[in-house]
């Protein structure tokens, strides 16, 4: 029990770090951002921040990781065996739209491959944590392809290509919405539209000819 209560306690501690440090970076430039304002914002020593993660750059990320991992988590918890493939499509990109829609930061001031403001790219290694976790992402969307497939909703096709291709679409509508500076209630039924319209014309070039 000791055991359990104190990996808690590490990971709220973490999560503590994490959620400050954000609050941070979109309220200032990345740059101006210094380890003893994490520190003083969290209420805790610079020492303890230094316990938790090496340096800033390790926070943001964690911060853009942890943030990576919660879409693929909704999009795996979209998708149902029991469902039409068509109405998979459809819950994939209504969690997909609303985790941006949510996060709408990174349309906004952060960025997945970038220094907040783009100033240089982050190292290799997050590249590329952050790609395996959008790939992650891909493969739902490859994997609800090929269950239609098997069911005969599909025809034969590269579902790989054609996960990237739907994915693409997904984030030119949520580009489109969050980019234009509209409201979430103001875009909200508009995406909707266009879900359906996106998701009515990805199926028709989907499924078998007769």
């Amino acid at each position: 029990m000791n055991t359990a209560r104190k990996k808690r306690k590490i990971e709220k501690r973490r999560q503590e770090i994490l959620t400050t440090a954000k609050q941070l970076f979109l309220n200032s430039s990345y740059l101006d951002v210094t380890m003893d304002e994490i520190a003083e914002a969290a209420d805790m020593s610079k020492a303890t921040i230094y316990s938790y993660f090496e340096n800033k750059l390790e926070i943001y990320s964690a911060i853009t990781l942890a943030d990576a991992e919660a879409l693929v988590v909704s999009l795996q918890t979209s998708v149902s065996e029991r469902s039409s493939t068509r109405e998979n499509l459809g819950a994939l990109a209504r969690a997909y739209i609303t985790f941006f829609f949510n996060h709408p930061e990174y349309f906004e001031k952060l960025s997945w491959f970038y220094f907040p403001g783009r100033e240089k790219h982050l190292s290799r290694a997050q590249i590329q944590a952050v790609g395996e976790k959008f790939e992650a992402a891909r493969d739902v969307i490859a994997k609800c392809l090929n269950q239609g497939i098997k069911r005969g909703e599909l025809r034969a096709m590269d579902v790989k290509t054609a996960a990237v291709t739907i994915y693409s679409q997904w984030l030119g509508l949520v580009y489109l919405a969050i980019a234009g500076g509209n409201t979430k209630r103001k875009v909200f039924l508009d995406i909707e539209k266009a879900i359906e319209f996106a998701g009515d014309m990805q199926i028709a070039g989907l499924m078998k000819r007769a």
